[in-house]
């Protein structure tokens, strides 16, 4: 019999402690830990969330859990941006370094199980955009190109990142605030003060095919048409002190045409199947909340199909454009209204009453621009998606989780219901 020496037993152990790792790694239940190759497939009608860690999560329809971007004490995560194919996922960063602070953006690469960075900087002189937001980012709806909009020395500034080349990082347009809109046809409208520029960009060309001088005083212009040859386009337009008129653009032409004209200050929206004209408007240059809401039929913007008056803040449309979540403030401070407009039948009918989360109320405040980059419509427009607390008469505020929750409301046609996902501070469906 061999003598079990000290290099016998190192051996012994080794395989001991190997077992027990290859044991553990196929009996683990813990979903958390799933690589992100497992889901790729499965993306579609999921959620993607920041919980209260700060962790971004993607959370799909078969229960799995997912943390593509885990928080520590230094780093913290915002706005991940899914692309319209759910092949890319950007979000940004801010992170706490010992004598100054780093921003930047990465892309998670579904398909590749790949993370890049995309943008980084140093100590920028303005940190964020708003709160919460240190960058905007929008997808393209073709050909997965990622167009951002940063903080700089210059003030913000447009970049364009095409994914068929991961070094690929172009600057666009300075000295903003800019504001952006992509069509059918990777043409882009960026509204930089009383600028209207269009680019004509994909995989191989970014050319400024359009410039036109337009209002200083709203935020982003609409695509009039689901047709990738239209040319048509929604912009505001202020030749003196007193009136402002939303206008119709042939950017092929050059050409225009005045649909509506008011004293109040305008911000434009339409609907997905290019329909209906939504217009928040207020009698001083916009800030949070309105004066009116009011939707215009897109062939005859002279009549308002409907007017509301009860201190609006925002808007989203629904994909298949048969309702709108709007919101607006509710009477005790702090708390906001949450409405349905059925365009059918005009029918506006109050859900629910929630205090929002930060990230939330910036993405109300902001709908228009985050209406075309984050759904919180469900894809098949039967379901929300909100941060915030629900608020009931009969319970004491005071007592209240004043951590947020991811708040599904579902339901919407008959009777409106609620559940409790997770906690978290934002979240949004993927396309």
């Amino acid at each position: 019999m061999k003598k079990f020496t000290y290099k016998n037993l190192k051996l012994f152990l080794y395989l001991c402690i190997l077992l027990f790792i290859i044991n553990c790694t196929f009996n683990n239940d813990d979903r958390s830990n799933i690589d992100i190759i497992e889901i790729s497939q499965e993306i579609n009608n999921s959620i993607i969330y920041k919980n209260d860690n700060g962790d971004l999560n993607i959370f799909n329809e078969d229960g799995n859990n997912i943390v593509f971007a885990k928080a520590d004490v230094n780093t913290k995560y915002y706005w991940p941006t899914i692309s319209m194919d759910n092949n890319f996922i950007s979000y940004s960063y801010v992170t706490e370094q010992i004598i100054d602070y780093k921003i930047g953006i990465k892309i998670l690469d579904i398909l590749n199980n790949n993370t890049y960075e995309i943008y980084s900087e140093i100590n920028p002189i303005k940190n964020v955009l708003s709160n919460d937001i240190p960058h905007y980012m929008a997808w393209s709806l073709i050909d997965n190109i990622l167009s951002f909009v940063v903080p700089t020395e210059n003030y913000p500034a447009l970049f364009i990142h095409k994914t068929s080349n991961i070094n690929n990082v172009n600057k666009l347009v300075e000295n903003g605030p800019i504001w952006l809109n992509w069509n059918e046809n990777n043409q882009l409208s960026v509204h930089r003060r009383s600028k209207r520029l269009i680019f004509n960009i994909n995989n191989s060309i970014t050319n400024l095919i359009n410039t036109n001088d337009v209002s200083p005083f709203y935020r982003l212009d609409a695509w009039g048409s689901l047709d990738a040859t239209s040319n048509d386009i929604y912009s505001v337009f202020q030749n003196d002190a007193k009136f402002k008129h939303i206008i119709k653009s042939d950017i092929l032409n050059n050409t225009f045409e005045f649909i509506n004209s008011s004293e109040d200050y305008p911000l434009i929206n339409i609907s997905p199947d290019k329909l209906y004209l939504s217009v928040l408007k207020s009698k001083i240059h916009p800030t949070a909340l309105y004066d009116s809401f009011i939707l215009y039929k897109t062939k005859n913007m002279s009549e308002k199909i409907i007017e509301i008056t009860n201190a609006p803040l925002g808007y989203f449309w629904s994909p298949d454009s048969s309702k709108i979540a709007l919101f607006t403030a509710n009477q005790n401070n702090g708390y906001y209204d949450l409405y349905i407009l059925n365009i059918e039948n005009l029918e506006l009918k109050k859900i629910f009453t929630l205090k929002l989360s930060t990230e939330q109320l910036e993405m109300i405040i902001f709908s228009d621009q985050f209406a075309q980059s984050h759904n919180i419509w469900s894809p098949d427009s039967s379901k929300l998606l909100l941060s915030g607390n629900l608020y009931f008469n009969n319970i004491d505020d005071e007592i209240l989780d004043k951590n947020p929750n991811i708040i599904l409301i579902s339901d919407l046609d008959s009777n409106p219901k609620s559940e409790i996902l997770f906690d978290g501070s934002i979240a949004y469906w993927t396309n």
